[in-house]
């Protein structure tokens, strides 16, 4: 394989899918999840149901060596912040997130993976 790109709401949030071309890079990410609230839905004689939602703040870097020919980017550190809320029984994931060098604000939808056997 000759090149690697980054970018996208998985390798790099905050930047265009594929943003970021290389030859050779890395890159990390760290989040914290906070239950921030809880309902009880009511299922009449069976009980209630507890449904809740998460928030997940998140820093996200993607180190490059250096720029495939065409693309205007230099190499070097590519960092991103984001915060992303956990709905429906953690199924569901909407996030938002800045990229800081050369990105912009992205919105994205996701469904957790334990939900993609049944897609």
């Amino acid at each position: 394989q000759s090149a690697v790109f980054f970018g996208g709401p998985q390798s790099a949030p905050g930047y265009d899918f594929h943003q970021l071309g290389t030859n050779a890079g890395a890159l990390g990410r760290l989040e914290w999840r906070h239950r921030a609230f809880s309902v009880q839905m009511p299922l009449g004689r069976f009980g209630q149901l507890p449904v809740g939602g998460t928030i997940a703040p998140y820093a996200a870097v993607v180190w490059t060596d250096r720029p495939l020919p065409g693309l205007d980017y230099p190499g070097g550190w590519f960092p991103s912040v984001g915060v992303g809320a956990l709905t429906l029984f953690d199924v569901l994931r909407f996030d938002v997130a800045r990229g800081l060098r050369y990105g912009r604000w992205t919105v994205s939808v996701d469904v957790s993976r334990d939900l993609w056997r049944i897609l």
